[in-house]
């Protein structure tokens, strides 16, 4: 079974003050983990469709950045 989860972005906006200003916003309103922000790449991005899919997290693990599965379920909608 595939464990992505696939979250729909309102209208693209305009980033804010800060270079970190979309991670902060996909942390607090999409409800992203912080090892799943790590872990996102561009081709998780559809521009076309509004759409994020998270597919891996990054972890620090016995002093290295691990990147890995995600293995959270995805959340129901």
């Amino acid at each position: 079974m595939d464990r992505t989860a696939t979250r729909s972005l309102p209208g693209r906006r305009r980033a804010g003050p800060g270079r970190l200003y979309a991670a902060w916003w996909l942390a607090a309103l999409r409800g992203l983990r912080r090892g799943e922000l790590a872990g996102l790449r561009w081709t998780d991005v559809d521009l076309q469709t509004a759409e994020l899919t998270v597919t891996q997290q990054r972890v620090h693990a016995d002093g290295q950045v691990v990147a890995g599965r995600r293995r959270a379920p995805p959340a129901a909608h």
